[in-house]
């Protein structure tokens, strides 16, 4: 009893001396990257405590709560917070977190009158606190918009209320939490969860900034889902600086938008697992339930076959795929695909580079998808489509979004 009794001592002397200015803070900062133009867009500012605290910025405002003065705490870090917009880069916002017990308190009504204009500032309303009264919580919000700021929702999914608390909120920008983008190129299930969420988004006009993005074949996933703004890690860490992204990531992700624009293969490449031989590709399938394909390569990384997992029959194995370069006409290689015999017709095809090393994967079905989402970009309408696909091979029919979707019905013997 003693000890935890001086612990909180110690914590309730660490929250005061940071209240005071007797313990300075800082911040971090984290670029949101806009995965149309390969630019940054904005920064998040995370708020930094120095090392003595040895505790976490999350631990350090859950303290805070404990002891009744977390609206006090984010009161100071986000007047600190507002003078940091005159380090932002030209066309940048600032995303700021704000809790609702600090929007809800007399401190807000303080900073409101302190700060007066808004502009170029996203408030990011987290979801680790509960929200008892929203009526009241949008009328804060009002007056953000009002003073020329914008409302984002964030980590969204790993909250108490999740799309309640969308609804509710009506935010400009909804923050994908790092659960549905984890993994998303490999498991289906997470990018359609994507998918849909930048389907509701549109339509409250709202857009989608991904977070924990971790990896290339992530961020590929999600430029090939439409989604506009990310961060994470692989776009740039948080830094002492306002950073621009890294050229590689930059030049990737407008080589993907020109892919898009000009209709190769560059966007509808998926990543897959390699290795050499069919025996540890079968065992990683096995182990992977949401992997569907897995590349045979040689020592130089060029493709030789594939071991796919097929709905219908099982584990089966590829030996001659066909392999197409990645800068191909998706036109020309969707007639090549499709003018197949029937039992291949739809078998998953080799992307490849320049000098033959594996590039990816590309199926027909996100072929398809994709002439269909981009007609007027590709010429390709969806008729001429159905065409090459022929009598009884596939069913189009609209779905609930008004999008075309593809149901396969061919039988592979």
């Amino acid at each position: 009893m003693h000890i935890n009794l001086a612990k909180r001592e110690q914590q309730r002397r660490t929250i005061s001396d940071l209240l005071e200015g007797d313990i300075p803070f800082g911040f971090h900062y984290q670029p949101i990257v806009d995965l149309e133009r390969g630019l940054v867009a904005g920064y998040e500012a995370l708020a930094r405590f120095p090392a003595e605290i040895a505790s976490s910025p999350d631990q350090v405002f859950r303290v805070a709560g404990d002891l009744g003065r977390r609206a006090d705490l984010e009161s100071v870090v986000l007047r600190s917070a507002f003078w940091e917009r005159s380090k932002l880069p030209p066309k940048c916002f600032l995303t700021i977190n704000a809790g609702p017990s600090l929007l809800l308190s007399r401190q807000w009504q303080q900073l409101l009158k302190e700060i007066g204009h808004f502009g170029g500032t996203v408030f990011e309303v987290t979801e680790d606190e509960p929200i008892h009264d929203y009526s009241i919580l949008r009328s804060r919000l009002d007056q953000i918009r009002e003073a020329g700021g914008h409302i984002a929702v964030d980590d969204t999914g790993a909250g108490y209320a999740s799309l309640k608390h969308v609804m509710e909120l009506r935010p400009n920008f909804i923050k994908l939490d790092r659960f549905f983008v984890g993994g998303c190129h490999k498991e289906p299930a997470r990018s359609s969860l994507i998918e849909m969420m930048g389907t509701m988004a549109s339509r409250i006009d709202a857009t989608i900034i991904a977070e924990g993005v971790e990896s290339e074949s992530e961020l590929e996933e999600l430029i090939h889902l439409g989604v506009s703004l990310a961060q994470g890690y692989y776009l740039g860490k948080p830094s002492e600086e306002m950073q621009p992204l890294p050229v590689a990531q930059a030049e990737a992700i407008r080589s993907r938008a020109e892919a898009r624009q000009q209709g190769n293969l560059w966007g509808v490449i998926d990543s897959c697992f390699a290795c050499s031989d069919a025996d540890t590709a079968a065992t990683y399938l096995d182990a992977n339930e949401e992997a569907h394909v897995v590349l045979l390569v040689d020592e130089g990384n060029r493709p030789f076959g594939i071991i796919e997992r097929h709905s219908l029959i099982g584990i089966r194995h590829l030996a001659q795929p066909m392999k197409i370069q990645r800068e191909s006409d998706l036109r020309a290689v969707l007639q090549l695909c499709l003018s197949r015999p029937p039992a291949h017709r739809f078998d998953p095809i080799v992307v490849v580079g320049a000098d033959g090393r594996m590039a990816g994967v590309a199926t027909v079905d996100r072929m398809v998808k994709f002439v269909l989402e981009n007609g007027p970009l590709l010429d390709m309408r969806a008729a001429e489509v159905r065409a090459l696909m022929g009598p009884g091979d596939r069913e189009m029919k609209a779905g609930t979004s008004g999008c075309l979707q593809c149901v396969c019905r061919q039988a592979i013997p």
